[in-house]
C-alpha cells in the first residue's frame, strides 16, 4: 500500500496489481487514459496548439482527435474535475479506517472531492498519481 498522510487523515492506496479487482483495474486503466488527455488550461494550451499544427498540415484525423481532446478538456475544467484525484480515486483502498470500494462513476467523483477536501496539494497527488502508477507498472510483468 502507499500511504499519503494528510491534514484529515491517511489515505491508502493500492499500489500493486495484484492486490486490485478486475473491476477497479479497468477503472484505473479507463480513467487514467480519460484524464491523461489534460483537466486543466495547460492542457487546453497543447491541444490548441497541435489542433493548429495538424489544421496547418491538413491533417484532418490528427485535427480531429485533438478537437475531440480540446473538447474533453474544458468539459472536464467546466465541471471542476480534478482528473488526477478522479484516477487516485481508483486506486483508493481506504480514507483512514474507512473502505473505499465504489468505483462507479458517481463513486469516483464523490471520492475524487473526498480526496481533494483533505487539503493535499495538487503537486502532491500528481506525485502520488506517478508513484502509484510506477508501482503499478512494474508490478504487471
Amino acid at each position: 500500500m502507499l500511504t499519503l498522510a494528510t491534514p484529515t487523515g491517511p489515505l491508502c492506496f493500492y499500489d500493486d496489481i495484484r492486490q486490485l479487482s478486475a473491476a477497479r483495474w479497468q477503472r484505473f486503466s479507463a480513467k487514467y487514459l480519460e484524464y491523461s488527455i489534460g483537466t486543466n488550461l495547460f492542457a487546453v494550451d497543447g491541444h490548441i496548439s497541435r489542433l493548429a499544427l495538424f489544421l496547418g498540415q491538413r491533417n484532418m484525423t490528427g485535427a480531429s482527435e485533438q478537437f475531440n481532446h480540446l473538447v474533453t478538456s474544458l468539459n472536464h475544467i467546466r465541471q471542476g474535475v480534478n482528473g488526477e484525484a478522479v484516477v487516485l480515486a481508483c486506486l483508493l483502498a481506504s480514507i483512514g479506517e474507512e473502505v473505499c470500494d465504489d468505483v462507479s462513476d458517481s463513486g469516483l467523483l464523490i471520492t475524487a472531492e473526498r480526496i481533494t477536501g483533505t487539503g493535499v496539494s495538487q503537486h502532491r497527488l500528481v506525485k502520488t498519481l506517478e508513484r502509484a502508477k510506477k508501482r503499478l507498472s512494474g508490478n504487471s510483468h
